[in-house]
């Protein structure tokens, strides 16, 4: 998203500067025809482009259930799968790892966490950014300002939101032309089938000003109005309990394309897209196609699209398989980079390769930044480090709930992965945590 960010300033300000993104891991696209793909030409375009690619595993296709579990169970230089398990711990006796109770699912592809992850979009109470632990200077309206335009950024795409800002702050409009949206925007997904009318309460969010807050309506539970009957089940029982115990939960805003519920038009702007299909696989690769994954942005702005539109940033540039080792400064200034190249039919071979450049941004996630930055130091290559570097790594406090013995017919498949949330304690950021309700198991977030 940064380096979306910094292309259309670049190309703005027409001076010639390059980007070049170095991901360590593939591209990934659906093996079956979409809207927007009716015959599948991703995958030919992305390889004709000369980059490597993979396919979601898919039911009919065991062997590429395996190659995207590969990483679950390879050593670092084996790496060819999505998913990459991270446990942390010192080794023990024989090389075994004596775990410390973390472990970390993450992904390993052109899109990063965007291509595991649940796509919630859940803003934190204010009081948790307002703790003086958070070095912040922004203002309550600015913090509003950014909320709304990470959104955008996230429902919509990087460049559509920076426009849409720029141009109620220019009352010229004289700002550059965007992109088209590449996504339909956030979305409130707790029906079975799309198109269904959720008949939901709506009711004013201080945390989400422009769309509110849905969730479920008791007075519709019962016959003859029995219409939450169409909800998916996770949401109905979730939100049913969860309005026993506070009164912030709902439907959590998804960053995935949901058809528009009956009586409305079907697609008002005209320009179908990929929309979910309730298949309840957000975390091992949506088949439609549907959700809000960082890559669709990047190859339309890296390389066009198999549509025959050109790059929207002919000087934003992407390597794939490449796996960042350590950043050397250079006595001169700038930066080298130290990578290794990974052969895409064997991600057990890698070449050494080096690129320098006069700034560096590491955006390689919360373990990844940490893990180049810390090799980076150990190595001698950035010796001016901080030694506070890796100190008050946090997790994010995840961890996972089973509901059994419930009475409730619960299905575990249909629908997102996650449909509910609940807040708590959420004028204390000590004690705050969230609770959200997924296809197999409730997450609690503090």
């Amino acid at each position: 998203m940064a380096a979306l960010t910094l292309a259309r300033a670049f190309k703005a300000r027409g001076h010639g500067e390059r980007i070049l993104m170095l991901e360590r891991g593939t591209w990934w696209t659906t093996p079956v025809g979409t809207v927007q793909d009716k015959e599948v030409k991703t995958y030919g375009f992305l390889r004709g482009k000369g980059q490597p690619v993979q396919f979601w595993s898919s039911a009919e296709h065991f062997r590429r259930v395996s190659r995207s579990l590969h990483a679950l169970r390879a050593a670092q230089a084996q790496r060819g799968g999505l998913y990459d398990l991270t446990m942390f711990g010192r080794k023990g006796l024989f090389g075994l790892r004596r775990n410390d109770g973390v472990s970390i699912l993450r992904a390993c592809g052109v899109g990063g966490g965007s291509l595991v992850y649940a796509n919630v979009t859940i803003r934190p109470p204010d009081a948790v950014t307002d703790d003086p632990r958070w070095p912040l200077t922004w203002t309550a309206g600015q913090r509003n300002e950014y909320y709304e335009l990470a959104r955008d950024a996230i429902g919509r795409g990087v460049i559509h939101a920076l426009y849409q800002r720029d141009v109620a702050r220019d009352a010229t409009n004289a700002v550059p032309a965007p992109l088209k949206p590449v996504n339909t925007g956030l979305s409130n997904i707790a029906t079975h089938s799309p198109r269904l009318n959720a008949r939901w309460l709506e009711r004013p969010d201080p945390l989400n000003p422009r769309r509110g807050l849905r969730r479920i309506d008791p007075a519709h539970s019962t016959p003859p109005n029995d219409d939450n009957a169409l909800w998916i089940d996770r949401a109905r029982v979730f939100q049913t309990q969860m309005a026993k115990l506070t009164d912030e939960f709902g439907t959590v805003d998804s960053s995935i394309n949901d058809i528009n519920p009956e009586p409305g038009p079907y697609d008002p702007a005209g320009a179908p897209k990929n929309y979910c299909e309730r298949q309840g696989r957000c975390i091992i690769g949506c088949l439609p196609g549907a959700r809000h994954t960082l890559n669709k942005q990047l190859i339309g702005a890296i390389l066009g699209t198999p549509k025959g539109d050109p790059p929207g940033f002919p000087d934003l540039h992407l390597n794939a398989l490449c796996e960042v080792d350590a950043i050397e400064a250079l006595p001169a200034g700038g930066y080298r980079v130290h990578h290794r190249v990974r052969d895409p039919e064997r991600p057990r071979r890698a070449q050494k390769r080096t690129v320098s450049a006069d700034r560096v941004i590491v955006a390689a996630g919360t373990v990844g930044t940490n893990e180049i930055m810390l090799r980076s130091r150990a190595s001698g290559l950035l010796p001016k480090l901080s030694r506070r570097l890796g100190m008050g790594f946090s997790t994010n406090g995840d961890y996972l709930a089973f509901l059994d013995g419930t009475r409730e017919r619960v299905s575990l498949t249909r629908g997102p992965v996650t449909t509910s949330f609940a807040h708590f304690s959420a004028g204390d950021p000590e004690r705050f945590h969230a609770i959200e309700a997924t296809a197999s198991h409730a997450r609690s977030r503090r």
